[in-house]
Formats: C-alpha cells, sequence, structure tokens
C-alpha cells in the first residue's frame, strides 16, 4: 500500500457535503424550501424596470441561471396583469379618452396616460400651471435682495406620478420630437437629471392641454428633424 500525508488531518470535500447535508435534513427537515426573494427599487412601467432588480437568496442549492429566467418572466406576466387591470379599471369610470389623448405623446404609455387622465378627473384646474401644481413639479423660488436662491420642486403632488413623468421623459428625450428640447436644458446649463424633469413638466402641460379642449395630439417636429430623418 501507498501512502500519502497518512498523519495529516484533512477534510475531504466529498465527505463533508455528506456531513452538511446529513445535518441540514436533521435541523430543517426534508420539506424545508428555501425562498430566492426579488425586490426592486420601482414598479415596472409599460414593461420596462427603471432602477435595480435586487434578488435575495437563502442557499438554494437548486436555483441555477434557468430558474431566474423563469422568474423574470413571472415578474413580467404580473406587471402586465397589474397594467390591464390599471388601464381597465380608468376605463369603466368614463376616462378612457383623456388617457388615449395622452397616451399621444411620445414617451407616455399605458400606465403614465392613466395616471394623467386620473389625476386630471380629481379636481377642477382654472390652467396648466394649477395642474402642474397639483403634480408638485413647479418650481420653489427663493430669493432675497440680490441674492438668487436655489430653484427646487415643491414636490407637493403625487411622487408616483412624477416618477412615471420622470421615466416618460427619459424615453421621449431621444424622441425626434423632444431630443432638440432636452438638449436645449442642457446647453443652459442644466444637469441631465434636471433637464429630465424640465422635459417631464412640458410632458404634463401637453397632456393637460388635451383632456380640457377633448382634442388629440398634434406632434410638431422640428425642421432638422424632418430634414435628418
Amino acid at each position: 500500500l501507498v501512502a500519502h500525508n497518512a498523519t495529516q488531518a484533512m477534510n475531504p470535500a466529498s465527505v463533508m457535503k455528506l456531513v452538511t447535508t446529513y445535518a441540514a435534513l436533521d435541523l430543517l427537515g426534508p420539506a424545508w424550501t428555501w425562498k430566492t426573494t426579488a425586490w426592486t427599487e420601482s414598479v415596472a412601467v409599460d414593461g420596462v424596470l427603471s432602477g435595480n432588480l435586487y434578488l435575495k437568496g437563502s442557499g438554494d442549492p437548486r436555483f441555477a441561471i434557468e430558474h431566474l429566467w423563469a422568474l423574470l418572466r413571472q415578474l413580467r406576466r404580473l406587471a402586465d396583469r397589474l397594467e390591464r387591470r390599471i388601464v381597465a379599471t380608468v376605463r369603466t369610470h368614463g376616462w378612457g379618452e383623456d388617457m388615449r389623448r395622452c397616451q399621444q405623446i411620445e414617451g407616455i404609455g399605458p400606465l403614465t396616460s392613466a395616471a394623467l387622465a386620473t389625476v386630471f378627473q380629481r379636481g377642477q384646474f382654472r390652467n396648466a400651471d394649477a395642474f402642474i401644481a397639483f403634480l408638485g413639479l413647479d418650481v420653489r423660488v427663493r430669493d432675497s435682495g440680490k441674492q438668487r436662491g436655489k430653484r427646487k420642486l415643491t414636490k407637493k403632488g403625487d411622487s408616483e406620478l412624477r416618477r412615471l413623468l420622470y421615466n416618460a421623459a427619459m424615453s421621449a428625450s431621444s424622441t425626434p420630437r423632444w431630443h432638440p428640447y432636452y438638449e436645449r436644458h442642457l446647453a443652459r446649463g442644466l444637469t441631465k437629471i434636471q433637464a429630465l424633469v424640465a422635459l417631464g413638466r412640458k410632458l404634463a402641460r401637453v397632456a393637460f392641454a388635451l383632456m380640457p379642449n377633448q382634442s388629440d395630439y398634434q406632434p410638431k417636429i422640428p425642421q432638422e428633424a424632418c430634414i435628418a430623418a
């Protein structure tokens, strides 16, 4: 017989797996179920999740990449069901036409249009400024004497709708209609976030103009965009 390090204490990997498995079965029981939880920073809008998706594992030894894709498909189906239910509820209340008009605007999808139509029906807004203020997208000015203070959003309204409009602005900023508007704000020295907030505010103003007048959206494509196309 040949011996190699016969006197050195070792933990053979295969043997330790058996010991670990036996201990787990003894402590947890054969019916124990490992849970893998999904966490998101925001709600999916129009099938798109903005922000990070976190998976919190608990040591499931059988969890593989195939299970991850299956989990993502389940999340997408759940988001689709929620979106259909929200849209159906808005239409049930008779606000479907307002939602349709808002959705004609570049970047605005079903959820954002449903939210805008719902908010519009909540109160008597004298003008677009009142609507913007209700959304919390108006700017608070703090100037005193010769000092010019910082401009900040009041954020008095629904934070979820502001988030929806911000996501809509992200999508609209790459369209021929709104890309020049976005670039002009960047050229003025605004950050990307500030420019997107300004674009989201503009989208809300356009949506408001459509609903009281019951008119359809007529996009105005900049001349240079038409030539480039």
